[in-house]
């Protein structure tokens, strides 16, 4: 009997804007009270704030060797966060298109980039680890985090 071929492992495919670092990151512990979530991994942390308006507020700091690093900040209203975590299944209408050419499929305009389950915050990059936006992988777990942020999204 002839030996059997291992099974071809198929690879993961990332967008070329998408840090592949991203599957690093893991939640953190919850806090009711002040209705925050945070990502983290090594060189990277995300924090997802709900406002009491009703918005989102997204800060992200990367850092990496000899000192480097760069914060940002970017508020989402309820319905481009629900959009940007990949939480509904039809698209904001208005400030959402269609990105031809860059692998990318939503985006609102320096708030957010996203493909299936790849996020960018604020916008696309280049996919290495000198790019200033946060890469996020939305995961089972970490959408389902995020949804318990939000008084009552569709699953």
């Amino acid at each position: 009997m002839p030996p059997t071929k291992e099974p071809h492992k198929m690879r993961v495919s990332y967008p070329n804007w998408f840090n592949k670092n991203a599957a690093k990151l893991v939640l953190q512990f919850f806090d009711p009270k002040s209705k925050t979530r945070a990502l983290a991994c090594p060189g990277v942390w995300v924090r997802i704030l709900r406002c009491e308006n009703g918005a989102f507020q997204v800060d992200w700091q990367i850092m990496r060797g000899q000192g480097w690093r760069v914060n940002g900040s970017v508020l989402f209203t309820e319905k481009q966060f629900v959009d940007a975590f990949g939480l509904a299944e039809e698209p904001q209408e208005q400030k959402q298109r269609k990105i031809n050419g860059s692998g990318g499929r939503f985006s609102v305009e320096g708030v957010y980039y996203r493909y299936t389950d790849y996020l960018n915050i604020p916008h696309g990059g280049s996919g290495t680890d000198t790019d200033i936006n946060a890469s996020i992988h939305l995961t089972k777990d970490i959408k389902d985090a995020v949804r318990s942020l939000l008084p009552a999204v569709p699953k």
